[in-house]
């Protein structure tokens, strides 16, 4: 189940009543797509990918429309393998991911196919043309939705010469938004789901 982003304007409506809905909306979406990428908190198992030989890049698309992935996420811990130069290193896995593209590739290319052998859990964004009607899971919003609020507030109370600008608030809900960002970068460290991501495939030895 989902929550839509139109419900964040019983937050922004109020402090903001001389701002269109629109202009609300492209900052809200805004506010949400920074928070995602910075804390990857916004988490999603991707259906699992066939391998297929010799091919050691794959194209991950995000399932959830209006939004993209933007990284590949693993919550290392002494037994499962640790971060090192951008990369995620677990036991017989090793793999890089170039986000700007969407790709994952495999540092060892395999020699034989496997049907669905590629397990991925992605962080994912909202694209920049999302909408109001695009979703968020009902505890990813209920658990940010002030936080969200007050990162698209910030942005528009610090808009110069408009009917809305204070910059005084503005500031002080940026400095909210950024604690909010903080504290889910945290959380997601502290791995909040008691969960692992593996990104998983066959020996090829």
């Amino acid at each position: 189940m989902g929550t839509a982003l139109s419900n964040l304007y019983e937050f922004t409506m109020p402090e903001l009543p001389d701002c269109g809905k629109i202009l609300q909306m492209r900052n809200i979406v805004l506010a949400i797509r920074e928070w995602c990428m910075r804390s990857q908190a916004w988490e999603i198992d991707l259906d699992d990918i066939d391998i297929i030989a010799d091919q050691a890049t794959y194209q991950l698309d995000s399932p959830v429309e209006d939004t993209e992935v933007v990284a590949c996420v693993h919550r290392p811990s002494d037994d499962v393998g640790v971060k090192l130069d951008g990369r995620l290193l677990s036991p017989g896995v090793e793999y890089t991911i170039e986000v700007t593209k969407n790709m994952l590739t495999l540092d060892q290319t395999p020699t034989a196919a496997s049907s669905a052998g590629l397990t991925v859990r992605v962080a994912i964004a909202p694209i920049l043309s999302a909408t109001a009607t695009l979703e968020v899971p009902d505890r990813l919003f209920s658990d940010n939705q002030d936080i969200w609020a007050r990162g698209a507030m910030s942005r528009l109370m610090l808009m110069k010469k408009k009917a809305w600008t204070d910059p005084e608030t503005g500031r002080m809900y940026h400095a909210m938004f950024w604690d909010g960002i903080r504290l889910a970068i945290a959380e997601r460290t502290r791995g909040r789901t008691n969960r692992d991501l593996q990104v998983q495939y066959p020996n090829f030895a």
